[in-house]
Parts: C-alpha cells; sequence; structure tokens
C-alpha cells in the first residue's frame, strides 16, 4: 500500500503540471474579479489554491477514477458485483481500506476551513466532501472499480475528522489567516464558490483531457 502511495505521490505531481494549463487561468480569472470589485487575495491564498488543487489530484489518482478516453475504448459495462450498498460489509475483513479511505480524505476536511471563511462550519465541509466523494464513487461505476457505499462514508467520516483536526489547531493558534479568502457578501460567484470551481476543473481535466497528454 505505502509503494501505491508513493508513486501516486509522484505521479500526482505530473498530473498537477498539466492540470496547471487550466489552473491558472482560472486563478488569474478570480484575480480579475477580486480587483474588479476591490477585494483582496493574498499570494499565501494563492499557494493554498494550488496545495488544494494537487491534494484533489492526487485523491482522484489513488481512487482510480474512470476516464471518457476509456469509456470510448472499452465502452460502458455495469456489472452488480461492482456495487456494494450494503454498510460496512467487509469491515472485519478489509478494515485497512476503511482506515485508508480515511486518511485521504482528511485533509481536505483540514484545507478547506483554512483556505475559505465560507467553509468554516462542519455541516458545509462534510456536504463538500461527501459531494466530492459521490462524484468519485459515480466515475467508478464505469471503471469497474467497486461503487461502494462504505467509500462514501468512511471518506466523509475523514472530512469531518479533518475539520475538527482545524478547529483544534485554530485553538493554538498554528494557522494564520494570511491563508484564508475571508466571507464578503459583494463576492461575485466565481469567488463564493472557489472550492467547487477549483474541485471540479480538476475531475474535468482528469476525466476529460488526461488521457491525451
Amino acid at each position: 500500500m505505502f509503494g501505491i502511495i508513493y508513486g501516486n505521490i509522484f505521479s500526482g505531481i505530473e498530473d498537477f503540471m498539466k492540470c496547471l494549463i487550466f489552473i491558472v487561468p482560472f486563478i488569474i480569472v478570480i484575480l480579475f474579479y477580486a480587483r474588479r470589485y476591490n477585494l483582496s487575495i493574498s499570494k499565501a491564498h494563492i499557494l493554498g489554491d494550488l496545495i488544494f488543487v494537487y491534494l484533489i489530484v492526487f485523491m482522484l489518482e489513488f481512487t482510480t477514477i474512470s476516464s471518457l478516453a476509456r469509456i470510448l475504448y472499452i465502452g460502458i459495462e455495469i456489472r452488480p458485483e461492482t456495487f456494494n450498498f450494503i454498510p460496512f460489509n467487509s469491515i472485519t475483513t478489509d478494515m485497512f481500506s476503511y482506515v485508508t479511505n480515511i486518511i485521504l480524505f482528511l485533509p481536505f476536511g483540514l484545507l478547506c476551513p483554512i483556505l475559505w471563511e465560507n467553509q468554516r462550519t462542519i455541516k458545509k465541509v462534510t456536504f463538500a466532501g461527501f459531494i466530492f466523494s459521490l462524484t468519485i464513487e459515480t466515475s467508478q461505476i464505469f471503471s469497474m472499480r467497486v461503487t461502494d457505499v462504505d467509500d462514501l462514508f468512511m471518506n466523509t467520516i475523514g472530512v469531518a475528522i479533518g475539520y475538527l483536526l482545524f478547529i483544534i489547531i485554530k485553538k493554538i493558534s498554528i494557522i494564520k489567516n494570511g491563508l484564508i479568502l475571508a466571507k464578503n457578501n459583494n463576492f461575485p460567484f466565481v469567488l463564493k464558490h472557489e472550492v467547487w470551481f477549483l474541485i471540479y476543473i480538476v475531475f474535468a481535466f482528469e476525466f476529460l483531457l488526461l488521457p491525451y497528454l
């Protein structure tokens, strides 16, 4: 397992560099909107955005999502055995995968509230993590991997633990406010929902274009 993680770290760096083709223009757009609305976005927050993008790339690499190229080449073949809708069906035989899924999504729950003030409630962070995890599980329908309700549960728990870790770190004042994109009622749509744009720009890149690059 550690060999897989090690390999994904380096393949994730390569894919992250390719993904910058689309992320850099998006960052230029948000800086343009910030200037237009007389808003300030720190360099530290932009750096945080890039770290978050790498995290999403790594998570998608690790979970092996499907791609349009694979679907077009192999076709769509959905088999009942690739679904598990029974909660904790294999917890006694594959506990390691449960722990891995929690750890994988923990940084997501930590970074979201660090970078975005509008993600500083456990409800919003876990919802974002749940939707992202659901997107991954849905895409795996087309890659012949198991679409597992347990993965969805464990990923969401990982996000919640990450958020609780943020609360603990915040209380001992390690987190610096320079990273955060402070909530502002005057924010345009693209800034209010920056976290979602970053997640799904990366997902669309990996699903639609990465196999061709």
